[in-house]
């Protein structure tokens, strides 16, 4: 499904099934560009991708109700 920038937002905001469906999005969305960005360097790993998401998923919902699109 392509979500338009309100989709998303009211997907993350609205939490429940929404809002895990949305999370799962992202997740899927950012491991590839990150592995492909940074495959290869030194320190590199999954558990570094999986902290980067972890803390862009933190960063994405926190000022969810400030975002103007």
């Amino acid at each position: 499904m392509r979500r338009t920038n309100d989709n998303w937002t009211d997907q993350l905001k609205n939490g429940g099934p929404a809002q895990s469906e949305a999370l799962a999005a992202l997740r899927e969305s950012l491991f590839p560009a990150l592995r492909k960005s940074f495959g290869g360097r030194s320190g590199a790993d999954e558990a570094f991708f999986e902290d980067v998401v972890q803390e862009t998923l933190v960063k994405t919902m926190d000022p969810l109700d400030q975002f103007q699109g």
